[in-house]
């Protein structure tokens, strides 16, 4: 180092160890003040929060095209013109995102019991929505729960459940050491015994692991439980048993799905 620069790096370092002071100086005044005035800037900060989560549920309805859906007790189950949240945002992207060719209009469904009814069994072919139908009941209660606005036409409402149980894609597991349908057995009988007129059942092929014959009865027994119970249940099945237990059992109402061989998209 040049000699001529000692003196002035020196000088250099003790301004900066002040200007380090000064700031430690401003630092503990603005903590003194906050804690000071501690109860005001929590309350501040929870009615930041709250302002922005609304915002972003105003923001999500509109994106949605949604609205509110009612959760009432011994209301009927009314989704008219159900979309699936998901598949509805992405449609959104065609509006902006020139290079996205996925699907630009959402098929809605209208998922509605009658009164007294407590299940519907969905059948139809594949890639016809059976699933999709039961997602999208599941993720708009879910977010009604939450208080968040749904893809829903006007008239929608649900019955007062506060427990969505859903057995959707393969069980089995390889460490647990179950199959397909020993791992739907476990996960049912994990939740029999809290299930009530407030729950909601998910069932997406329900006993399919199995032989066809034993799988149909047992899913049927299954669905005879539940009503016992006065649970809600929305099951997809390709039972044929099933199908005609659906439409014979009282409490329990018959729904399809079709598929457009011409467009290959769903009805």
């Amino acid at each position: 180092e040049p000699l001529f620069l000692v003196e002035q790096n020196n000088r250099l370092q003790e301004l900066k160890q002040q200007e380090r002071e000064e700031e430690r100086k401003v630092l503990r005044l603005l903590a003194d003040l906050l804690n000071q005035e501690m109860p005001q800037v929590r309350a501040a900060w929870e009615l930041l929060i709250e302002l922005d989560l609304s915002q972003a549920k105003c923001a999500l309805g509109s994106a949605l095209n949604g609205r509110i859906v009612p959760l009432e007790e011994g209301a009927t189950l009314n989704l008219p013109a159900a979309r699936h949240p998901l598949l509805v945002l992405e449609a959104a992207r065609a509006a902006t995102d020139r290079s996205y060719n996925g699907p630009r209009r959402i098929e809605p469904a209208d998922l509605v019991l009658r009164e007294g009814d407590r299940v519907l069994v969905i059948s139809g072919g594949n890639a016809g929505g059976k699933t999709v139908a039961l997602k999208t009941l599941g993720l708009i209660t879910l977010m009604t729960l939450a208080g968040l606005p749904a893809p829903v036409e006007s008239g929608a409402a649900l019955p007062f459940w506060n427990r969505v149980h859903a057995f959707i894609g393969d069980e089995q597991s390889l460490d647990d050491h179950v199959s397909t349908f020993t791992g739907q057995i476990h996960h049912l009988s994990s939740i029999w015994e809290e299930l009530d007129s407030h729950s909601l059942i998910l069932l997406d092929e329900f006993g399919a692991g199995t032989d066809p014959s034993q799988g149909a009865a047992l899913a049927q027994a299954v669905l005879d439980g539940l009503l016992e119970k006065g649970a809600y249940t929305i099951t997809a099945t390709h039972f044929p048993a099933l199908k005609s237990y659906a439409l014979t059992r009282e409490g329990v109402r018959a729904a399809s799905v079709l598929f457009d061989n011409n467009t290959k998209k769903p009805l």
